[in-house]
């Protein structure tokens, strides 16, 4: 296979920091049973770290929709009672009617 077409190659030209470097470490070992561990290491973190992430993300997103709910909720509350108290205070303003 030419080096210049090599998916791996390109890929890990593209990926910065830590997925390089951990993509580095599974790939450096000569040995083929180590190199076939180490990845299947590397890919059983990922898919752990995915199965904790990605729950976590949804119940993060549900909590922050709920709770912007319930602010709103009590915005609209506080806005009904406000109001209702000003047309309170005017129930007992003597109206002069001129006919």
């Amino acid at each position: 296979m030419d080096p210049s077409r090599d998916p791996f190659r390109d890929f890990y030209q593209r990926t910065a920091g830590p997925t390089r470097r951990a993509f580095s470490w599974g790939t450096a070992r000569t040995n083929p049973v180590e190199r076939f561990l180490a990845t299947v290491l590397l890919l059983a973190v990922f898919v752990v770290a995915l199965i904790v992430l990605i729950p976590l993300l949804v119940v993060i997103a549900i909590g922050l929709l709920l709770l912007t709910g319930y602010i709103r909720l009590r915005l609209w509350w506080a806005g009904r009672r406000k109001a209702a108290e000003a047309d309170a205070g005017r129930e007992n303003v003597r109206v002069i009617r001129r006919d």
